[in-house]
């Protein structure tokens, strides 16, 4: 996800506008059990400052993942917003290193891994089916929104058993 900054270089104090589309890596998503649905999608604006350059932009995907209570299959859109700043290496190295701050290397800028970082801060950590979900039963795994079980639901783990009688 590489944008060419040749052209805007010589106009100073004038923006381009950026459209990146790029199929999300699996092995990216692979740890949380996810999966792309679709391409990621970065629309970029860059601002020729002068000394450097600003973009401000939006990312779009979709995600596969599973309900954190009954492990069923649910989609999730991702939506986040990208604010950072591009330099010449000269230039950045006056500057505090900071994540959001991308090297000029050639006339072009690789935005891919900023946006692959953005992305991922937006999936949460808890992915719920539905707010009422009731997940899987502890004893004999029925999906209990699709069921109920007749398995007894006070069982108490033998070593916290003394701790009711406490009151």
């Amino acid at each position: 996800m590489k944008i060419d900054l040749k052209t805007l270089k010589r106009h100073p104090h004038e923006s381009q506008a950026f459209h990146l589309e790029t199929a999300g890596r699996k092995e990216l998503l692979r740890d949380m059990g996810a999966a792309f649905l679709e391409p990621i999608k970065v629309d970029l604006v860059v601002r020729n400052n002068g000394n450097m350059f600003v973009a401000h932009g939006e990312l779009h995907t979709c995600i596969s993942l599973l309900c954190s209570r009954c492990l069923e299959p649910l989609t999730h859109p991702i939506d986040g917003i990208l604010d950072f700043t591009i330099m010449e290496a000269d230039q950045a190295g006056e500057q505090e290193a900071s994540e959001d701050v991308l090297i000029l290397d050639q006339d072009e800028v690789d935005v891919q891994p900023l946006v692959e970082e953005i992305m991922i801060t937006e999936i949460p950590l808890i992915t719920l089916c539905d707010a009422e979900c009731s997940g899987l039963c502890p004893i004999c795994g029925i999906n209990r929104n699709n069921g109920s079980c007749s398995c007894a639901r006070d069982n108490i783990d033998p070593r916290w058993e003394k701790l009711k009688n406490l009151t």
